[in-house]
């Protein structure tokens, strides 16, 4: 009968804690995603308009699809917002600030370089 007290009293207090532990994490995500900056993505162009911000030109083709190096974080440095204009004339988006991803090129989703806008008038 002993064994069986303390058996359950080692149940009750491991029940406690993975409550206490579940609730832990509840709460943390729920203050981070209060506490996160929303990135307003209608700001963001859509497939085949222009392309918004400070271009970065790389010597390589865009692939349709995620590629490296990582062109966009020279904008967390710099904190100006920028586009990628790929060799085959092909620009994508970078994440709005204070983000720094490869949205455009992550997403699979292409803008008119500004370079391209001027030649075209």
């Amino acid at each position: 009968m002993y064994t069986l007290a303390m058996s359950t009293e080692k149940d009750s207090v491991t029940n406690v804690m993975i409550g206490v532990i579940l609730t832990l994490i509840v709460v943390i995500v729920a203050v981070q995603q209060l506490t996160l900056p929303t990135i307003d993505v209608s700001m963001l162009p859509k497939e085949g308009e222009a392309c918004k911000g400070e271009p970065i030109y790389v010597d390589y083709e865009y692939g349709g699809e995620m590629m490296s190096p990582h062109e966009c974080a020279m904008q967390c440095e710099d904190q100006i917002w920028r586009h990628i204009v790929y060799t085959n004339n092909v620009g994508t988006q970078c994440q709005l600030l204070p983000g720094c991803s490869d949205w455009g090129e992550d997403s699979n989703i292409t803008c008119v370089p500004q370079s391209d806008q001027n030649s075209a008038r």
